[in-house]
């Protein structure tokens, strides 16, 4: 979802949005408790860490305000899967899970996509674009 300025927001607050509803109603929020770590993981990757890495080189370079809400439930869903104290720092939980913080997810999306396009890995179409900008650039 697009708006008129290309800002991306309409985007993340749908994503938000969701993914709010989902740790805060659904099963997750009342089960959780009683599925074991693996399942809980696997449970809160389909449900929330999915649509947050869905399309998510094309924020890069987003506003810091709008990046903390999609923060806010990666760290909400880390919480849901990892017992810990109210005030206990997010970044260990984040270490253990194996999980980029959201700009740094943004970040590597981005130079990945560069990556295989650059080593003849992408799509033909991806290629095609790079190629396109490439003559640009030359002339």
């Amino acid at each position: 979802m697009f708006n008129p300025g290309m800002t991306m927001h309409p985007q993340v607050t749908n994503v938000v949005r969701s993914a709010n509803y989902h740790l805060t109603i659904t099963f997750i929020s009342r089960a959780g408790k009683m599925l074991s770590t693996k399942a809980n993981k696997l449970a809160v990757h389909t449900l929330f860490t999915s649509p947050l890495d869905y399309c998510n080189g094309l924020p890069i370079g987003i506003s810091r305000t709008l990046i903390t809400s999609p923060k806010n439930v990666q760290h909400t869903s880390a919480c849901n899967i990892v017992t810990r104290a109210k005030y206990e720092s997010i970044t260990p939980v984040l270490i253990d899970l194996h999980w980029l913080p959201i700009q740094q997810c943004i970040q590597f999306k981005a130079l990945l996509l560069v990556y295989k396009v650059l080593h003849k890995q992408s799509p033909s179409y991806i290629s095609r674009i790079y190629c396109s900008f490439n003559l640009l650039a030359d002339s």
